[in-house]
């Protein structure tokens, strides 16, 4: 649900996530809302929207919605406005079971003058409470230590499985910004710290010791320790009578 820009330019932004990360976009599948004055409390429109999507016999796994307080004509820094836009997303994950990725930007602070003092303006689009209660993970984008490395850091996260903060490199060339940390670097960083404990003659590990010498965040070895690059190398035991774990390589 692109509110904002023209189509062309939706059109360049998944050209753009193509190149940075090598998946495809499938355009027969491909239903752009550029919409002017969508109101998503609005019954009509919402069932129209759900019902457009419905014609293709396809379901999403992930709902991108752009920017979130485009989605109602109402102020989304007010109760009403904010219940809107979570009665929206209820509604989104109710219809299809799918993940909710809504984009956000507050505006700049403003001032206005009063008795010739300067007195911050407040920011409409900033957002209630209410949204930041809703939403299970909120990530605020932020300058990093240089120029062209801005971090996504987390300012919310339900859950072991949310990254605290990622990295970003930004391709002036190109562009686009990708995080420095993907799945397929993290399995590359794996084979490595494989190959490092062998080199040690060391068959045992366990968690927090590999996420050590591998420098792989720990919400990422937990993805990876579910799958078979895992079991193929390792086999994961408890100690009886503890909890704690420790891995035997193969």
């Amino acid at each position: 649900l692109q509110l904002e820009g023209d189509y062309e330019e939706t059109i360049e932004r998944l050209r753009l996530i193509e190149q940075a990360t090598g998946i495809k976009t499938n355009y027969d599948m491909l239903t752009i809302w550029n919409l002017k004055n969508f109101e998503c409390s609005d019954k009509a429109q919402r069932d129209n929207f759900f019902a457009k999507i419905d014609e293709l016999n396809f379901k999403p796994g992930v709902f991108v919605g752009d920017p979130m307080y485009k989605m109602t004509m109402k102020d989304i820094s007010k109760s009403d406005g904010a219940m809107a836009v979570i009665e929206f997303s209820d509604h989104i994950i109710d219809h299809w079971g799918c993940s909710n990725l809504f984009i956000h930007h507050n505006t700049k602070s403003t001032y206005e003058i009063i008795d010739g003092k300067k007195v911050p303006k407040g920011d409409a689009y900033y957002g209630h409470s209410f949204l930041k209660n809703h939403f299970r993970t909120c990530y605020s984008l932020r300058s990093g230590d240089g120029k062209y490395s801005p971090v996504l850091k987390r300012q919310k996260g339900r859950g072991s499985d949310t990254i605290a903060k990622l990295e970003l490199n930004f391709d002036a060339e190109f562009g686009h910004t990708t995080t420095k940390e993907t799945f397929r670097t993290c399995e590359a960083k794996f084979m490595v710290a494989i190959d490092k404990l062998k080199a040690s003659q060391n068959k045992f590990t366990n968690f927090n010791a590999f996420a050590e010498i591998s420098d792989i965040s720990e919400a990422q070895l937990r993805r990876i320790k579910k799958t078979d690059l895992f079991t193929a190398h390792f086999k994961a035991e408890k100690e009886e009578g503890k909890n704690k774990e420790y891995w035997t390589i193969l």
